[in-house]
């Protein structure tokens, strides 16, 4: 039979210990990019030079851990929400990872809340991303 594999390749072998190093280290990796880089990593910035709905999102979490709530709010008003929301998925990943070698394995939240609360907040990406261009909440969030 044959075992399930990460799609990171080999990432995945190997015992739960080494699995929790490996995941450590490429989330603080990225973590270690996002609050020290100096970069556009946006796709819709880097290409069209316009903001997405997500635009600030980062700056915005980023603000809000250093409790700066009201620069936290003029980048993204969503930032104060989506920020524990992220970092809850990420965790259930990461342990989901460390006992089955498989990322997305915690990713097994279902049920009428789930949906509800996934589409409210995809429809708040959206309304906030129009109500910017209009103006509200400081207007689009520059992009680099």
């Amino acid at each position: 039979m044959e075992s399930a594999r990460s799609p990171l390749g080999l990432i995945g072998a190997g015992t739960p210990g080494r699995r929790a190093a490996v995941a450590a280290l490429i989330m603080g990796g990225v973590a270690a990019v996002l609050v020290f880089g100096s970069f556009p990593i946006c796709p819709v910035a880097i290409f069209l030079h316009r903001p997405c709905p997500g635009c600030g999102m980062t700056r915005s979490v980023i603000a809000a851990a250093h409790g700066h709530f009201a620069e936290s709010l003029h980048h993204h008003p969503l930032g104060l929400i989506m920020g524990p929301v992220v970092a809850v998925a990420l965790v259930r990943n990461y342990f989901g990872y460390v006992k089955t070698g498989l990322w997305g394995a915690g990713e097994n939240a279902k049920g009428r809340f789930a949906n509800v609360a996934l589409i409210v907040l995809g429809l708040a990406f959206f309304g906030v991303w129009i109500a910017r261009f209009f103006g509200a909440f400081g207007g689009p969030e520059p992009v680099g």
